[in-house]
């Protein structure tokens, strides 16, 4: 028997279950999709991406706005818990970056992120 992530086990199960009911929350990014409530990114080239409980929120909040520039203030306070610095946000974009496509975010200089056009 080959090991597995019991985390990945249950999101596989979420993720089937809900396409047997019909009902799909996802975000469309270019050509990935976003499925938040499973902590999924699912990508053009190489499958799904399981991605932390903070990955998750910070893109949630991106994806939740896909025209909106967020600032890194703003990012903080709604993606992660309380005591995190803004040096925090700038962390998780480039780990989201780095499992991800680097133009999934953009950085707009001066202002903050963005979710990148992938097209």
């Amino acid at each position: 028997m080959k090991p597995f992530e019991f985390e990945e086990l249950n999101a596989r199960l979420r993720a089937l279950t809900r396409r047997y009911d019909g009902i799909s929350t996802s975000y469309q990014i270019g050509g990935w999709t976003f499925y938040a409530e499973d902590r999924i990114i699912e990508s053009p080239y190489s499958g799904r991406i399981l991605l932390t409980v903070t990955e998750t929120e910070l893109l949630n909040v991106l994806a939740s706005e896909p025209a909106r520039t967020f600032s890194r203030e703003q990012l903080l306070a709604r993606a992660f818990t309380r005591g995190e610095s803004v040096a925090t946000v700038e962390t998780y974009v480039h780990y989201l970056r780095r499992k991800t496509d680097r133009d999934l975010i953009q950085t707009v200089r001066g202002r903050g992120y963005r979710l990148g056009s992938l097209e």
